[in-house]
């Protein structure tokens, strides 16, 4: 059976520079590739997670992903400090992850979460 690599979900933003602004500037992510002219296409990169942002307005604020981290707190602080609301601060969920939940600007959710130990489950629930 062929194994899967890196999944890159496309996230449908209204404003593609005040996307940018927010992953970027905020969570850290740097641009890899632009297409489009103007630009409506970006893939951006952090650690080994890609995001693929598509200017698709009608679509905005559709999206809910989830994402491994290995230091939820640095990323709960980033987004205290850059004024960011979090929908759902930090908390050890029963089946071995610690996650806070986040929008973008757009409305776009994010599940940010971080293999923690609980009885009776393998680190991280065998995720």
């Amino acid at each position: 059976m062929p194994e899967f690599g890196r999944v890159s979900p496309t996230i449908p933003v209204a404003d593609l520079d005040r996307a940018l602004q927010f992953y970027c500037g905020v969570l850290g992510f740097a641009v890899r590739f632009t297409n489009g002219d103007p630009v409506s296409f970006a893939v951006i990169e952090q650690g080994e997670a890609q995001l693929h942002l598509c200017v698709k307005p009608a679509a905005a604020g559709t999206s809910h992903n989830h994402v491994l981290v290995d230091d939820l707190d640095g990323v709960y602080v980033r987004l205290q400090q850059a004024g960011i609301a979090v929908q759902q601060p930090p908390k050890i969920q029963p089946w071995g992850l610690r996650d806070l939940v986040v929008a973008d600007p757009d409305g776009n959710t994010f599940e940010v979460a971080e293999p923690v130990s609980v009885p009776g489950l393998p680190l991280g629930g065998g995720t």
